[in-house]
């Protein structure tokens, strides 16, 4: 297949998931990717795994400080702009001849207007956090004078956000399939759009050389600061344990807003633990990251999947995760780790058993490794994205040699 890829992704979870799958894909096909520089290529180059890579520009505009009103016209133009871009890369795709177009979620506004331009049939992969039109989530103020300008544009705010929800609605119907992370996403699918969608699993890339699990060193948690990946929850949980076996949390993230990173600095200190946080470490650091941890601690709310939580334990580490959201779906409770409840002192306790208990802690790690090999490999996952690919793309006229047939 001659087969499009177009993304505007940050870096992250459903960044590496990309990257995995067209890691597979161009071994058997053309795959050419389109995509804006407003997408991550720091942490992964889209030119290690695809046929050829064309990237478009754009950048969205950042606000200006005292220019309040000015700020709300700059983020509207921002969203035009961004509408037209994705109107080009339609155009050439559409001009390329492919057989079958993979959508992928955009950074900035979910379903990617593309999908209301192109021709080409095309498959829509949801990875991201889908919200109902009356719980529309906002970020929390980054700085006092983000906190005023929330204030005083809150009207104008859900204004926009109702505005991009109704889009999203809209273009989620317009591919030929929708694919998303996980059941529970499927489900979530259902619920705030009433799309029907197929779960298309990732993949997890699989150190080659691993040691036996659960070393004696941090607590790891993994996750873009926000909110809503639960970092203050694990600090709260490491707090309860006693001083003398508290362990050290290492937090590593892609990004994120530096009121939450202030707040969480802030939190670690009066609670008295020691937290290190690493923003965008090289695979191999990160790869030696998973490597020295006691334990993965998890606590991301209604996470659409948790890669982190399978590459830790492809990492052979076990996993103490917040039972709720995609999680469900990774974590075998028991074997590969624990499920709790959005409890701290129900986190401190599984998390202050495997810490007292190395030898539990690196059979849970062997064990989840095993069923990452098994059930969440690249080969295996890919070949699933690859029928589904197959069963949209454009039939193509079989070549019979002259003098063959009636």
């Amino acid at each position: 297949m001659k087969i499009a890829v177009f993304h505007n992704q940050p870096s992250g979870g459903a960044r590496r998931a990309l990257h995995g799958f067209l890691s597979e894909l161009v071994q058997r096909h053309t795959v050419d990717v389109f995509t804006l520089t407003s997408a991550d290529q720091e942490m992964l180059d889209d030119q290690d795994v695809a046929t050829s890579v064309t990237r478009m520009e754009f950048a969205f505009p950042h606000p200006v400080r005292g220019q309040l009103y000015l700020n709300d016209l700059r983020r509207r133009q921002g969203f035009r702009r961004l509408r037209e871009v994705n109107r080009e890369a339609a155009e050439r795709i559409d001009s390329g001849g492919y057989d079958v177009a993979l959508v992928d979620t955009c950074r900035f506004q979910g379903a990617p207007p593309i999908l209301e331009f192109m021709a080409t049939p095309s498959v829509y992969f949801c990875h991201h956090r889908l919200f109902t039109i009356d719980d529309l989530p906002r970020a929390p103020a980054a700085s006092a004078y983000a906190w005023v300008r929330d204030r005083i544009h809150g009207p104008f705010e859900q204004w926009l956000l109702r505005d991009l929800w109704e889009s999203e609605s809209r273009l989620t119907r317009l591919p030929a399939r929708v694919l998303t992370n996980s059941d529970f996403t499927r489900r979530r699918m259902k619920q705030v759009f009433g799309v029907e969608s197929t779960v298309c699993r990732y993949g997890v890339r699989i150190p080659t050389s691993c040691p036996t699990g659960a070393g004696s060193g941090h607590v790891l948690s993994v996750g873009t600061l926000e909110e809503h990946k639960g970092h203050d929850l694990v600090i709260e949980a490491l707090s309860l344990l006693p001083p003398s076996t508290r362990p050290r949390l290492l937090l590593i993230a892609n990004d994120g807003n530096p009121g939450v990173r202030a707040r969480l600095v802030a939190q670690a200190a009066q609670a008295e633990v020691d937290l290190e946080i690493s923003i965008l470490p090289r695979q191999e650091e990160l790869d030696q990251a998973y490597a020295d941890a006691s334990l993965l601690a998890f606590a991301g709310i209604d996470e659409p999947l948790g890669l982190v939580v399978l590459e830790a334990m492809a990492h052979s580490i076990p996993v103490v995760a917040v039972a709720e959201g995609g999680v469900l779906e990774t974590v075998a409770p028991g074997r590969s780790g624990y499920l709790v409840p959005r409890q701290p002192q129900a986190m401190a306790d599984r998390i202050a058993e495997l810490v007292a208990d190395p030898d539990r802690a690196r059979e849970m790690g062997r064990e989840g490794r095993r069923i990452v090999e098994t059930d969440w490999n690249w080969p295996d996952r890919a070949a699933f994205l690859e029928s589904i690919l197959e069963s949209v793309a454009v039939p193509r006229p079989r070549l019979v040699p002259t003098g063959v047939g009636g």
